[in-house]
């Protein structure tokens, strides 16, 4: 059995293969937004910190997205294909600031790969 620790690791290192390829990890920007916030609640339970479940959605909220759904309101248009790779984008830099806030990973871990 895993040790609470390497479980925060393993969701930690799952978040950096998201960074780098968002769209291999969901099959919308939606769906993305909503890994995320599952594994915040996660990591939550793991260290039995309520206050960590909503972590991510009080930052988003400081940046000034509505409840949820920064897919929606990442300013990129909801049209064509091209703008949905660009909401993945959008969320996987929003992510990695995010952890790089809380310490999770280093500054210039897990930047987002643009050639998608």
């Amino acid at each position: 059995m895993k040790s609470s620790a390497e479980v925060l690791a393993y969701i930690d290192n799952y978040y950096m293969c998201m960074i780098q390829r968002p769209t291999m990890y969901a099959s919308s920007p939606g769906a993305f937004e909503d890994i995320i916030l599952v594994l915040e609640r996660l990591r939550g339970f793991v260290l039995s910190d309520a206050n960590q479940e909503s972590a991510f959605l009080n930052y988003t909220l400081d940046l000034g997205f509505g409840a949820r759904h920064i897919s929606r309101d990442a300013g990129i248009p909801d049209t064509a294909s091209d703008d949905e790779v660009l909401r993945f984008q959008r969320i996987a830099d929003i992510l990695r600031r995010f952890l790089v806030s809380q310490g999770r990973i280093p500054a210039g871990g897990g930047n987002a790969d643009k050639s998608q």
